[in-house]
């Protein structure tokens, strides 16, 4: 047994012996005893020596027995894991069950400091032979800790004064372990069956199972800690293994948070986030189109040029980007509306099947490309054989102008073309019309305008980015429709 005592006036608290008679008494029960002075005293042949300095004292060697560790976070935490890996230069391994990250290691309270993170309170737990200890985690810091140690024999005397603070340093060196205020501090559930198990003195194979139920653990734990599995082994443990360089273990980490932040978010809002940066890319792309266009036709290159030039560069990286992670997280869990999800059973929809959805979004795009494509052929008469000419703006209609103007004989013509700036009857206006169908006219500023054409083809290709990811399951529809289903009005 571990003694932590401690003495006043030279005597034991308590007992009203001195250290060297404890010590003679403990040796009577037990073939090993020692005393932590300056120096290590144990009992030979019924008396009290100095341990040698050649032979270390059993709490310095090596303890041949089994060492079974593991840090349990709540919630699905895979963040510090490839920063773990490269710190212990081995695989990083994680188990998700019921609700808790389990991370088995050898080492909890070290793996914790790296395993606990976003002021997430967790639990390390070790047990070796018979002994175990809990600690409570806090923002990679010990907050507490308890031990059941039931091998061992050393007494550990400290010389303490009376009064507060012989008492303050005596609760301190005595572990009480029963009260359960820290773990009500940090979010976590102090029942009275905690308490129990904090408070019972008991070998690892008895409270091992008193405290994980205790603790709300999965069952896993136990049997991982009473050394019955090995959740390293497991079918469903995740392993990350460690990064060539320190940059790359915390980008990976910060990835591997920043995707599981991702996947926990409603379908919903990984349906736009998909859409959003499936728009951003397919508008970004078109912009460069049109950077290239002013390049290659030697015009003078505006400042809107110079504009779409640095978006360009700075949004298809980050579209990129974001569909590959989107692309990642195809097939991940998604969380349901509180409280709702254990109890609705969705429903399955042809209509929302990757076939259908995909093909009905292809089919919007493909009409939105055709649409496109139709007004260029209607336009094409004006900019294969069309003639530029000055008209005078007759009437202003309500979604046209009619302008008249002199044909290249010299007939008067009238026109309606498509309302262009801010004109008043009378106004000068230059159009481009056609020589062998005189009505057939367009302002010069809008057939040479490619804004229209821009848009279509921005929901065209948008469209298209769309049905593959539907198609490659990013985009869930039936997903979202049973999402919506469960939580109306969200």
């Amino acid at each position: 047994m571990l003694a932590r005592t401690a003495t006043v006036g030279g005597v034991l608290v308590g007992s009203g012996q001195s250290p060297d008679d404890a010590l003679l008494e403990w040796a009577t029960r037990t073939p090993d005893a020692y005393l932590a002075r300056e120096a290590i005293h144990c009992v030979r042949a019924g008396r009290i020596e100095v341990l040698d300095d050649l032979v270390p004292p059993p709490w310095e060697a090596d303890d041949p027995r089994p060492r079974r560790g593991l840090v349990a976070v709540r919630g699905d935490q895979p963040g510090a894991q490839g920063l773990l890996a490269h710190l212990q230069a081995a695989p990083a391994v994680e188990v998700c069950r019921d609700g808790w990250t389990l991370i088995p290691h050898d080492d909890p309270l070290w793996a914790s400091a790296a395993a606990v993170v976003d002021d997430e309170a967790g639990l390390a737990l070790m047990t070796q032979g018979d002994e175990l200890r809990l600690w409570l985690v806090h923002d990679g810091e010990p907050m507490a800790d308890w031990e059941w140690s039931v091998t061992g024999t050393l007494a550990a005397i400290d010389q303490l004064p009376p009064g507060e603070l012989g008492d303050e340093v005596r609760d301190t060196v005595f572990p009480a372990r029963f009260g359960v205020d820290t773990f009500d501090d940090f979010g976590f559930q102090a029942t009275p069956r905690l308490a129990q198990a904090l408070a019972t003195d008991a070998p690892a194979a008895v409270a091992v199972p008193e405290l994980v139920a205790a603790l709300g653990l999965p069952d896993a734990a136990r049997a991982h800690l009473l050394g019955e599995i090995d959740l390293a082994d497991a079918p469903d443990a995740r392993v990350s293994q460690p990064a060539g360089t320190v940059a790359a273990a915390i980008a990976g980490s910060v990835s591997a948070a920043e995707l599981q932040r991702a996947s926990a978010q409603s379908p919903r809002r990984r349906l736009w986030g998909a859409v959003g940066w499936a728009a951003a890319l397919a508008l970004c792309a078109l912009l460069a189109v049109l950077i290239v266009d002013d390049l290659r036709s030697g015009t003078e290159v505006s400042v809107w040029t110079w504009i779409r030039l640095p978006l360009v560069l700075l949004i298809v990286p980050a579209a990129i980007l974001g569909i590959r992670r989107w692309w990642m997280l195809r097939g991940t869990g998604q969380r349901e509306p509180s409280g709702q999800g254990a109890r609705h059973e969705p429903r399955t929809s042809w209509w929302y099947g990757r076939g259908p959805s995909t093909t009905v979004v292809v089919l919007v795009g493909l009409a939105i490309l055709a649409v496109a494509i139709g007004i260029w052929i209607s336009g094409a008469p004006l900019r294969d054989r069309g003639i530029q000419t000055t008209a005078q703006v007759v009437t202003l209609n309500e979604d046209s102008f009619t302008v008249s103007f002199d044909d290249r004989s010299g007939s008067p013509r009238t026109a309606e073309i498509a309302p262009w700036g801010e004109l008043e009857a009378g106004d000068p206006i230059t159009i481009v019309y056609d020589p062998l169908d005189p009505a057939h006219a367009s302002s010069l500023d809008e057939l040479n305008d490619p804004v229209v054409y821009i848009i279509f083809a921005a929901l065209a290709a948008f469209c298209l980015v769309l049905a593959l990811l539907t198609w490659l399951r990013v985009i869930d529809w039936q997903r979202v429709a049973n999402w919506l289903e469960q939580a109306p009005g969200i």
